[in-house]
């Protein structure tokens, strides 16, 4: 049983607030919010929205659950047991100057330790990528993706194994699975395995 005197209100403040120093961008939780102390810290959110505007933002996620470990976060390291996100639904610009938008990050983020982020068994689902460069007009859809990934930090070295359809001129449905370091220090990037091709 959790104690009477649990604010709920304050789960919700501090996992909009955690949640922007990762992602980098302002998180509303314009859903409900349920959490659980015992025997696990555990938090519920629904309708998540990150960056944007409230009407289009970046990301939209429909359900998000999280489990914690209760040791570290004692102590201001966050160490994620396990996590479920629910048809989150991203969208990636790159501007004219060829800067993604995600690479605008807020103040608030830029004091995050990643070392101290550990994350552990991230299941998603159903989620998509809506992907566009407003330098070429390209853009490319990501959907159905189901994934699992494991990160020691947010510098990596990152896991993800899992699959997604493609809507390209060249693949309509691939997997990918491949431990990916970070950027600045991968020459590589993630091979896709495609599960059935079609040529233009």
């Amino acid at each position: 049983m959790i104690p009477w005197f649990v604010d709920w209100n304050a789960f919700r403040s501090t996992f909009e607030r955690e949640a922007e120093k990762i992602l980098g961008q302002r998180v509303t939780v314009a859903g409900t919010a349920d959490a659980s102390l015992l025997p696990m810290p555990s938090l519920v959110f629904t309708d998540v929205r990150v960056g944007g505007t409230a009407s289009e933002p970046m990301m939209k996620i429909d359900r998000f659950a999280v489990r914690i470990e209760l040791i570290p976060l004692i102590s201001g390291t966050f160490k994620v047991v396990d996590m479920a996100i629910t048809r989150p639904r991203l969208q990636v610009t790159v501007g004219a100057d060829g800067t993604p938008d995600w690479l605008r990050r807020t103040e608030a983020s830029k004091s995050l330790d990643p070392d101290a982020v550990t994350l552990e068994k991230v299941d998603i689902s159903d989620g998509s990528i809506d992907y566009r460069d407003e330098r070429t007009g390209r853009a490319v859809s990501l959907t159905g993706i189901n994934a699992a990934v494991d990160a020691r930090s947010l510098l990596g070295p990152w896991k993800v194994e899992g699959g997604l359809v493609a809507a390209m001129p060249t693949i309509r449905s691939a997997s990918i699975s491949r431990q990916i370091r970070p950027m600045c220090r991968s020459r590589f990037p993630p091979k896709v395995r495609s599960a059935s091709t079609t040529r233009a």
